[in-house]
């Protein structure tokens, strides 16, 4: 389960049902619900004790832009590093590690509060 004050516009979450497992962005949030749109144009009402984070992966963190160096992943434009630890991705600041990541939207969010933009995900 995702906690409402976790998420923001834009946000990716899962959502499973009888059709599969589906990685959709947040374009709506109200009280006790969140609206996702499909690749289709469907608008789909997901309350929020239904939706699960998604575990972020070697293969998202590629995808969306960042490169791998070593056991980091950097994000040239902005200069964020980050290193897999503890079944996690590390925000590294010199010496100090400021932030653990587990999820993509957690992912999402230290980067909207870094440097202002939104991270172009992939999967």
């Amino acid at each position: 389960m995702i906690l409402k004050n976790e998420l923001r516009i834009g946000s990716y979450i899962s959502i499973k049902n009888e059709n599969g497992i589906f990685n959709l962005p947040v374009f709506e949030m109200c009280e006790d619900w969140v609206n996702v749109k499909d690749e289709k144009g469907g608008i789909w009402a997901i309350w929020y004790e239904e939706m699960e984070p998604i575990p972020l992966t070697k293969e998202i963190f590629l995808k969306s832009g960042f490169r791998k160096a070593d056991d980091w992943f950097c994000d040239d434009l902005y200069g964020l590093m980050f290193q897999c630890k503890d079944r996690g991705y590390s925000l590294e600041w010199g010496e100090y590690s400021i932030v653990t990541v587990y999820t993509v939207h957690q992912l999402q969010n230290v980067y909207f509060a870094l440097n202002g933009n939104d991270l172009d995900v992939k999967f």
